[in-house]
């Protein structure tokens, strides 16, 4: 009797069988999982959760099902976190066990750009950068920026008072932003508003931004995807994925060389990099995997939070121009403590209790970062009743949390109020609307410095300029892009000076 040998369609037809079989039964909710949308087999939840404001959706279904929420994705468990005691029960107390960054097949295999700080799923080499940016980026530490910080967004203002729409308004506002990024990092200073270096930097970035966002590519579903080649019809994965690599690797060595060169030439001045190049004797490092940690430390320190905080100066310019009796109430301040003979400063933020509630309300009102960077947990965690499994996608819902009713009544209106105590003059302790800052151990290093920069505009913007609706504004809300950083799409709004000694005296500042 012939010995029967299965054929290549046979096998291919079992292995396919076997791939969806596993995948029906990993779309079985798990014992004790938190309630959660109904889902189809195979493919879960994927077809309910939406590429544009996810957390839209997101904080719908913490309403419905509760403040953890269960979804699978191709058998992959994920929670979504939508309150504030949840995040803290979850992240923060037991942050031992959930404070690894899931491994992103894009960010990881096809990118290679995993050592990414806020990418990295690397426990070890997280805590190695936490220490990096914890000597730089500590509250005293950035203060030592101020005068960058303040000289840069005096220059922001100034040029958008000659700008004419909002279009112009970002241009300012960017070039602000990564000037004073690149300063801190790189000692770069970018002096026009069409730098070269800053515009190569901000495409890069929002490539890196996309590999990241949820459900872009189908390769982090059907991983042995990432075995095409590039040439491969269908593989166009993997051709954008050599180019974000490719374009990163030019991101933290070309700045960084730089800095060694002068470094070496003795015509360095001092910054992030030039300071983690020398040790305390002023000798160079000569380990070259400490060198390569410093590059991609600086590269993520550049680009981290450029995004974000445009994107909350731009979130500022919406509130004053829906909300002009905050506008007002902020200027009477403003003119009460700092008059119209000086500008005000980071220095003067204590004395400015409405202005530094203001911005702490931009940041609660409408997070620029509506869900955090996910995290995932390293063991079953036991939780009211539920077991949230090992190896479950975490995701801190900061849209549902800015919007909890029980933390901030009237959640949908702008109140700087909510941030004071009664008295008006001091700010309140619990809740501060940095949940846009994440939680944990991995809450963003620079929020120090972010917040800094973001006093250092409002500040100036409300002593020196006046936001009103153009005349083409209809008084609707306007519109968001509602990716993974939420900016709006066009603000229909005219800036003016307040007056034309404001103008003058702050010309007169930025070109001293």
């Amino acid at each position: 009797m012939d010995t029967w040998r299965p054929s290549f369609a046979s096998v291919a037809v079992l292995g396919l069988g076997l791939l969806v079989l596993r995948s029906i039964v990993r779309t079985l909710r798990p014992s004790l999982f938190p309630p959660g949308p109904p889902r189809l087999p195979i493919i879960g939840n994927l077809h309910q959760i939406p590429r544009t404001a996810p957390h839209i959706r997101f904080t719908e279904w913490n309403r419905t099902y509760g403040e953890v929420v269960g979804l699978l994705v191709f058998g992959q468990p994920a929670l979504v976190l939508g309150s504030h005691r949840a995040v803290r029960e979850i992240l923060e107390k037991r942050a031992a066990t959930s404070s690894l960054r899931p491994r992103l097949v894009m960010v990881e295999d096809v990118c290679q750009i995993g050592k990414f700080a806020s990418l990295n799923s690397d426990m070890d080499l997280h805590k190695h950068y936490r220490r990096m940016f914890a000597h730089a980026l500590g509250s005293r530490a950035v203060q030592t920026y101020w005068p960058i910080q303040m000289r840069e967004m005096r220059r922001a203002v100034l040029e958008m008072l000659g700008a004419t729409d909002d279009a112009a308004w970002l241009v300012c506002v960017k070039r602000a932003v990564a000037s004073i990024t690149s300063q801190i990092v790189y000692a770069y200073d970018a002096k026009t508003e069409d730098d070269a270096f800053i515009a190569k930097v901000t495409r890069i970035l929002r490539s890196v931004e996309k590999t990241a966002r949820p459900g872009e590519y189908i390769v982090e579903g059907l991983t042995f995807l990432k075995q095409l080649p590039t040439w491969f019809p269908g593989a166009g994965f993997k051709r954008e994925g050599l180019r974000i690599k490719q374009d990163c690797r030019w991101l933290i060595d070309e700045p960084y060389d730089d800095v060694k060169q002068k470094l070496v030439a003795g015509e360095a001045a001092p910054c992030f990099v030039s300071n983690l190049l020398q040790d305390e004797s002023g000798h160079f490092i000569a380990d070259m995997e400490e060198e390569e940690r410093v590059k991609w430390a600086a590269g993520v320190l550049f680009g981290g939070g450029t995004d974000t905080t445009v994107a909350a100066i731009q979130m500022f310019l919406v509130a004053m121009l829906l909300f002009p009796n905050v506008q007002k109430n902020a200027q009477a301040e403003m003119d009460r403590v700092i008059g119209k003979d000086r500008l005000p400063s980071l220095e003067d933020r204590e004395l400015l209790p409405y202005c530094s509630a203001l911005l702490q309300e931009t940041l609660r009102w409408n997070p620029v970062v509506p869900l955090c960077i996910p995290h995932v947990l390293t063991q079953d965690e036991p939780y009211d009743g539920y077991v949230l499994p090992r190896g479950s996608i975490v995701i801190a819902n900061s849209w549902a949390l800015a919007r909890d009713p029980a933390v901030y009544p009237d959640p949908e209106a702008f109140k700087p109020e909510r941030f004071l105590a009664p008295d008006g003059k001091t700010l309140t302790s619990g809740e501060d609307g940095r949940e846009v800052f994440g939680f944990g151990r991995r809450v963003c290093p620079g929020n120090y410095l972010a917040e800094a920069s973001l006093f250092a505009f409002v500040c100036t913007f409300i002593w020196a300029a006046n936001l009103t609706g153009s005349p083409e504004w209809d008084g609707a809300v306007p519109e968001f892009e509602g990716g993974i950083v939420n900016r709006p799409i066009h603000i229909p709004a005219d800036i003016r000076p307040r007056t034309s000694h404001s103008q003058s005296l702050l010309k007169s500042t930025v070109l001293e």
